[in-house]
């Protein structure tokens, strides 16, 4: 412990060469992450990548709804009460779901989404019925940094008629 010690610098900062000497000491990271169980016992979920790898790979971006929506990346909606981040996010959701993309809203806010979804169908929805696209909305709010209640809710995605893929949060303030 006291030779840890010695590397911090004067203002508790780590060393180059005190991570080199952890990184040494610890097996290689793992292939893969289960965000529900994390990392495998003693193995490490933290993999560095150089930039010419990830250059060199060339992704195309998946679009969930083109040039604004991506696929596999977190979004955030971010902007003060009553600037209609909930009502962007409501039509966004129904334009994925409109296109055959499933999505799954948790609602912490509750009420509204019944109307909100009815008057987007009635203007947006083109004769579509309700029941024939494929969003699942959660009206209640849950304890997101629970580890046991991120596994009930995973257990519950998995029991979807298909897998999510959207999953949307609203409010974010009453899920943290």
């Amino acid at each position: 412990l006291e030779s840890k010690w010695r590397s911090f610098r004067p203002d508790g900062t780590v060393t180059i060469e005190w991570l080199r000497a952890q990184a040494r000491s610890r097996p290689a990271a793992p292939e893969e992450f289960d965000v529900v169980t994390g990392p495998a016992p003693n193995r490490s979920a933290i993999l560095f990548r150089h930039v010419a790898e990830i250059i060199e790979e060339r992704r195309e971006p998946e679009w969930l709804i083109p040039d604004v929506l991506e696929a596999n990346v977190l979004h955030v909606i971010a902007g003060p009460r009553g600037s209609f981040k909930s009502f962007v996010l409501c039509h966004w959701l129904h334009i994925v779901a409109l296109a055959g993309h499933p999505v799954v809203l948790l609602n912490g806010e509750g009420a509204g989404f019944d109307r909100r979804s009815a008057a987007w169908f009635q203007v947006h929805g083109g004769g579509v019925e309700p029941c024939s696209v494929p969003i699942h909305v959660l009206e209640r709010t849950l304890r997101l940094n629970d580890p046991a209640v991120i596994r009930e809710l995973v257990e519950a995605m998995e029991r979807l008629p298909y897998p999510p893929r959207l999953i949307a949060v609203d409010t974010f303030s009453k899920y943290s």
